[in-house]
Formats: C-alpha cells, sequence, structure tokens
C-alpha cells in the first residue's frame, strides 16, 4: 500500500497439503486505486449488490467456496448516487460477466437500489428498497433473468422480503422468498 494505490496477492502454499502435495502458486492478485468519491480495482475481485440476489462473489474457507472474478471494477458516488460497474470472468466458468448498480438514499427511511448482470446471451436485473423506521428494518427485492435470442430459454424471476421487529429486548423476524428459475 502506496497511499491511494494498493496491490495484493494471495499465494496458496500446500507444505503438504491434505492430498500431500506440495504447491506455491499465485491464486489471486489486484492493483487498486482509491480517492475519497471513488475506486478501481483491476485484476482479482468481490463483491455484493444488495444483500446478494443478483451479484454475490466472496470467500468462504471453511466450505471451500471461492467465487472470486478476475476483470475491472469500478465504484463511486456522486450527488449521492452510489454507482458501481464491472466486467469479470469467474474462476469456474469461462464467459464474461458485465454488472451495474446504482443506489440511492430517499432520506433517512428508505433506500432504492436497481442491479443488472449480462453475460453470453442472457441477463437478469432487480430493484430493491430498504430502509430503517424506529423499532424496524425492512428489505423488498424483485429480479428477473431472461434470454433475448433463445425463444426456449426458461425465462426466471424472484421475490425476496424481510422485515426485522425490535423493541427492547423483544426481537422479530420474518422472512419470505419465492425464486422460479432464477440461479
Amino acid at each position: 500500500t502506496s497511499g491511494k494505490f494498493h496491490y495484493g496477492a494471495l499465494i496458496n502454499t500446500q507444505q503438504p497439503s491434505e492430498e500431500g502435495v506440495h504447491d506455491n502458486s499465485l491464486l489471486h492478485e489486484f492493483a487498486q486505486y482509491d480517492s475519497d468519491k471513488y475506486s478501481v480495482r483491476a485484476g482479482h475481485f468481490y463483491g455484493m449488490f444488495g444483500r446478494g440476489l443478483l451479484f454475490s462473489a466472496y470467500e468462504n474457507r471453511a466450505i471451500r467456496v471461492d467465487s472470486v472474478l478476475k476483470g475491472a471494477i469500478a465504484s463511486g458516488e456522486l450527488y449521492g448516487l452510489n454507482t458501481t460497474v464491472f466486467r469479470g470472468t469467474p474462476t469456474e466458468k469461462d464467459t464474461e460477466i458485465d454488472g451495474l448498480d446504482f443506489e440511492y438514499t430517499l432520506g433517512k427511511p428508505a433506500t432504492v437500489g436497481f442491479s443488472k448482470l449480462s453475460w453470453d446471451n442472457e441477463w437478469a436485473q432487480s430493484s430493491r428498497l430498504s430502509g430503517n423506521i424506529p423499532h424496524m428494518s425492512y428489505y423488498f427485492e424483485h429480479g428477473i433473468k431472461r434470454s433475448d435470442t433463445d425463444a426456449n430459454y426458461d425465462n426466471g424471476k424472484a421475490l425476496y422480503g424481510g422485515i426485522n421487529i425490535n423493541y427492547g429486548s423483544f426481537g422479530l423476524s420474518v422472512e419470505g422468498k419465492d425464486y422460479e428459475n432464477f440461479i
């Protein structure tokens, strides 16, 4: 790290691994620039739009999941509009994914967001509403998945909603979801 510029690398060392293999390999690396209003990263990256209905790239070592993407991602804020764009290729799939996310806070009690992903000849998009009011928080998201070129494509839809209520030592969380062909 040097001021606003960052470089990182993940080196996988197996001395020996569970399978008895000795290996030293560079798995992930990135270069990043951060300013007060935006961030740009090239290389490997993780991220999430909203609560992850459309896009959630993460690593969970306990269950050996690593959905890192390799490409470029940029995010920034202008007049309260938070924007993220990326283009990346997942480690496990040979396709490029383009992503776009907007989020805007409508005063204190509500935030709205819109996300879109496209890959090959398919795309998916979602819109969301979240916020906090005294003793309650809420989150709702609706998504669709389509293909512009395949008439026999099995379109998908998703609906997720959650409400958390807390008052003193009382807490209640209610969540519902309906996903149809939304993988």
